[in-house]
């Protein structure tokens, strides 16, 4: 007990940079696949098939690991693997470059899907349960803003690398840099107050309480362990489903502009690659701005007309889109703003739903639930996206993107929650 009381604080502010970084690195790690093949198109000789399986080993990492870490959590706290993951996915990048073969890419993309997505769920749960309420909300809303962020880092890298003329291989190394400075950030992080008092360890928690310099009344009186099928009762499954539903109808569209951008926005018209990284970065940078406003928006308006107001507005912007090379170059760059402004308001609630819908003892696991489900359609649009662009056109692929957010737009209209505690 010593030992622990020996160790130095760790503030609230390194908490959140540090949580906020398992966002910066999955958009970062995400979007950055598509331009390691458009940069080192000489050295992978894939098929369109090999192509489109080493894209979705990402995914299905992602899918096994927000699924299983997120329960490893959720019963051996968040600490041990808040603190090791960067570490990880430091070697990782540097071990990818031993084979360039698909199946060798195949593996490396999916360990860093199975690193990155594992480390989202535990990320939120540490930040969500060791944050004031008053902060509880905006801390949350700069998870998506990190995430973005690094989505819009990942084009710039890719097009400094090309204006430095610097290797292919700089730019895939980028996120060892980042797991370096993630894990030196997370270096000796307490384990989250509320895992240790919902499993009775009141005497760590207070320790850790201390150390993170949380006040004692900001703590939610959450002191005893409740059995994992808590999560299963009619109200948490039932907010379990809709936020499912929620969160597949959110990826599926926006999947395809994050992994397959400078494909979509060629065939809209543009055909260089420094218009198309402007574009990219454009919009990428309205998905940014959205989550910023979120922080003034969240706080302020019920979850309900938000959620609904923005599925709207995306699906009517994609809708509009579909016209594709008729459209003037401003229209296209008007509607893919419009819908990415949209979406980065809405997408911040991926993150404040959970937190004040799912008690202490199953949101972990409740958050390793839902991405992997949202990630389950992330791997048929990945994988079928090649095919259905070949087959049926930029059209056809933009309304069905706008027929995936009237859904959701929809299902929220006759589910939606409203959280009492907002």
């Amino acid at each position: 007990m010593q030992v622990i009381e020996r160790k130095e604080n760790f503030s609230g502010s390194r908490l959140w940079v540090s949580a906020t970084g398992s966002a910066f690195m999955d958009g970062f790690v995400l979007t950055s696949q598509g331009f390691i093949f458009l940069l080192a198109q000489s050295v992978f000789q894939f098929t369109a098939l090999e192509l489109g399986l080493v894209a979705t080993a990402y995914v299905l990492g992602s899918f096994i690991g927000s699924m299983g870490f997120g329960k490893i959590a959720d019963v051996y706290g968040r600490a041990v693997l808040f603190r090791t993951v960067p570490w990880f996915v430091a070697v990782l990048s540097i071990a990818q470059f031993m084979s360039f073969g698909s199946l060798s890419w195949f593996i490396s993309r999916f360990l860093f899907g199975l690193a990155i997505g594992g480390d989202s769920p535990i990320a939120q749960a540490m930040l969500s349960e060791n944050s004031s309420k008053v902060l509880r909300a905006k801390r949350l809303v700069f998870l998506m803003t990190a995430w973005f962020i690094g989505a819009i880092a990942a084009a710039v890298c890719a097009y400094l690398t090309v204006k430095a003329d610097l290797p292919w291989e700089a730019f895939a190394a980028i996120p060892c840099i980042i797991g370096l400075i993630l894990g030196a950030a997370r270096f000796n992080a307490p384990e989250s107050v509320q895992w240790l008092r919902s499993k009775g360890r009141n005497e760590e928690a207070e320790l850790s309480r201390v150390r993170l310099g949380i006040e004692l009344e900001e703590i939610k009186p959450e002191v005893k362990a409740v059995d994992q099928t808590a999560l299963f009762k009619p109200r948490n499954l039932k907010n379990l489903t809709y936020l499912s539903v929620f969160w597949i109808c959110q990826a599926i569209p926006v999947t395809v502009l994050l992994m397959f951008g400078p494909v979509l926005i060629g065939a809209l018209g543009t055909s260089s690659f420094d218009t198309d990284v402007v574009q990219l970065v454009l919009t990428d940078s309205f998905f940014l701005i959205g989550s910023l406003a979120a922080i003034k928006i969240v706080p302020q308006f019920a979850r309900r007309p938000v959620t609904l107001w923005t599925f709207g507005i995306m699906a009517l912007s994609l809708a509009l889109l579909s016209p594709g090379s008729v459209l003037s170059d401003f229209v296209v760059c008007l509607l893919l703003s419009v819908y990415a402004l949209s979406y980065g308001v809405q997408s911040v609630l991926d993150y404040v739903y959970p937190a004040e819908l799912f008690p202490t003892s199953v949101r972990s696991t409740a958050l390793g639930i839902l991405g992997s489900i949202s990630r389950v359609g992330v791997f048929v649009v990945t994988l079928g996206f090649p095919m259905a662009f070949q087959g049926l056109g930029v059209q056809a692929v933009l309304l069905i993107g706008a027929a995936i957010c009237m859904l959701g737009f929809i299902v929220s209209w006759i589910w939606a929650p409203e959280p009492s505690h907002h």
